[in-house]
């Protein structure tokens, strides 16, 4: 069970690596820019891609080892979700109502007039 719960939560999260996790309008009214998981956190393919092979490996492993590769999954699968969450939050001020036909504008996506 514990082996398709690591190979479950790896496939999810390198799937959603490549989704788009924000849009961003142009100030100048061009293309919105579209943010996919993998730039909008780094770390997300690669913790990924342990979890899956964390799965594999505890398939393999006797007792012990099992143990270790479970606490270290469960550090893994801890650090991704928090640095999701502290990653998605720093944009939640720029939410705007779900009826509004634009996507925010972020501030480091507005172009220099200098």
């Amino acid at each position: 069970m514990s082996v398709l719960g690591l190979l479950l939560a790896g496939g999810i999260g390198i799937i959603s690596s490549t989704q788009t996790w924000l849009t961003v309008a142009r100030a100048d009214g061009g293309e919105p820019i579209l943010v996919p998981g993998a730039d909008a956190l780094p770390l997300l393919a690669p913790l990924s891609l342990a979890m899956l092979a964390l799965g594999a490996a505890l398939a393999l492993v006797g007792p012990v080892l099992r143990y270790v590769f479970s606490t270290l999954a469960l550090l893994g699968g801890g650090l991704l979700t928090w640095w999701t969450a502290r990653s998605l939050s720093r944009y939640r001020c720029l939410r705007l109502h779900p009826s509004s036909p634009r996507p925010p504008v972020l501030p480091g996506a507005l172009p220099s007039t200098m």
